[in-house]
């Protein structure tokens, strides 16, 4: 939650504090940061309490050793756009658009 809170600061000073209302400030959410960073302490939080049980020991014996990393992060990363969008909707990668090949949606 500490973490969600100091990127929630750093959306706040670098795009809504003494800035003139645009498009594309006016669009910053604040709070989904946090949001993100709580969605992470509830999944790690589930694993520390399932982890001894018999369904997931089995359920794990049964995952290959090399899934096993790709399914944690799947736990996280459908809710990465809650992180990202601040500074996506901010303008904060506008600069490096110059030097690397984006995809978006027209």
């Amino acid at each position: 939650v500490a973490s969600g809170l100091f990127h929630e600061w750093l959306v706040h000073v670098v795009f809504l504090h003494n800035r003139p209302s645009s498009s594309s400030t006016s669009e910053v959410l604040l709070g989904s940061n946090t949001a993100f960073f709580v969605w992470n302490f509830v999944v790690i939080v589930s694993e520390k309490v399932l982890a001894g049980t018999k369904g997931v020991k089995s359920l794990g014996r049964m995952i290959p050793s090399m899934l096993l990393p790709f399914v944690i992060i799947m736990t996280s990363l459908p809710m990465a756009h809650w992180f990202g969008n601040p500074y996506l909707k901010g303008g904060f990668f506008e600069d490096y658009e110059k030097c690397l090949i984006l995809i978006r949606k027209v």
